[in-house]
Parts: C-alpha cells; sequence; structure tokens
C-alpha cells in the first residue's frame, strides 16, 4: 500500500479574471491572476465535516466583500482572515442594485462588524464536478470613486456563531482600479478543488 499524505491530494487551484464591462456590451480584460484561498477555506471545510450540519446555508460561499487597501504579498494572504479595508454601506453608492447587509465576520476568534454583499445564486455556476465560478458585478451605480484593489469571498457562517460569522475563504489583491459609472467591473473567480 503507498503511502498516502492528504497534502498531496487536496489542492485548491484557480483563477480571478477582472473585466471592464461597458453599456455597449464590449467588454475588456483588466487583470487576470491566480487563485489565492485562505486558511479561513480549510476552517468552513473542517467544520463541515467534523459537526452535525445545521444548515447547507451557512457552509455556502456565497457573499463577498470589496476593499480598497489590499496587499500583493501571496504569503501573507494565505493567513489572511479579513480585508485590510472593506467598504463600508455608503462606499457603494445609493443606487447600488447589490444586495448589501451587516453582519459579523470571524477574525481568529473574534466577530467585527462589517458589511457584506451577497452573491446572487444565478452567478455562482458549477462549471465542473470539481469547480465552481464565482461572478462579482459592481454595475455602473456601485463604488464609484472608490480605488478598488482587494476582494474577498465568504462562507456564511460555517462554525454555528450566534451572532453569526462569516469566514473569508479566499482573497485577492488586484492592482488598483478606480471604478467609475462609465463601467461596470465584473470579477470572475474559479475555484478548483
Amino acid at each position: 500500500m503507498d503511502n498516502f499524505s492528504i497534502k498531496d491530494d487536496l489542492h485548491y487551484v484557480g483563477w480571478v479574471d477582472v473585466y471592464k464591462q461597458y453599456p455597449d456590451g464590449s467588454e475588456y480584460l483588466v487583470y487576470s491572476d491566480h487563485n489565492i484561498v485562505t486558511s479561513g477555506m480549510g476552517v468552513t471545510l473542517a467544520s463541515l465535516f467534523a459537526s452535525e450540519i445545521q444548515s447547507v446555508e451557512d457552509f455556502k460561499i456565497d457573499r463577498f466583500q470589496i476593499g480598497v487597501s489590499g496587499t500583493s504579498t501571496d504569503d501573507e494572504v494565505v493567513t489572511r482572515s479579513a480585508l485590510i479595508s472593506p467598504l463600508a454601506a455608503g462606499d457603494y453608492g445609493v443606487n447600488t442594485t447589490l444586495s448589501l447587509y451587516s453582519n459579523n465576520i470571524w477574525e481568529r476568534g473574534t466577530l467585527t462588524a462589517q458589511v457584506f454583499a451577497a452573491i446572487p445564486s444565478q452567478n455562482i455556476v458549477k462549471a465542473a464536478s470539481d469547480k465552481v465560478t464565482f461572478v462579482i458585478v459592481l454595475d455602473e451605480n456601485t463604488g464609484n470613486g472608490q480605488n478598488v484593489n482587494e476582494v474577498g469571498l465568504l462562507s456564511r457562517n460555517p462554525m454555528d456563531l450566534s451572532p453569526e460569522g462569516s469566514v473569508l475563504c479566499a482573497y485577492k489583491y488586484i492592482p488598483t482600479i478606480v471604478k467609475g459609472s462609465a463601467f461596470s467591473l465584473v470579477i470572475k473567480w474559479t475555484i478548483q478543488f
């Protein structure tokens, strides 16, 4: 029998593509790079397998945050448990089409109140049996004037905390894009298990 190492078998790969999409339908790729899965993905999966499932909904990666103080140091990012400077509700704009809500993020044992945006279920696509693509859209009315340079995917409440505590599962620094009303910013984030 061969020696089995879970490190040899389990890995996450993926890609983040960022597009500017204009009202005339034209779309331009402005950034593309590998995926960064954080230790929060491990927390989410370990919680799923180690406990009685309170609700499958609690383990879904169905929310995101956008931020303005990202870092490009991949080694540091793997252990990151929150965005450096996530947007506040007002930063998304009064005419945003995003579903925003206040909740807590779990940061190494501490719950901190922050604002999250929902990823609509139709924007979460199972691209293959081991691959999921999340599509995040900041439309022409969302985040205008913000220097967007970090984005995170979060699970809802995998540790069954009360009050709820979302967990950062993936983080990506992107070179700063000044969000304007002339375009939508579309982020296509694929994770393969």
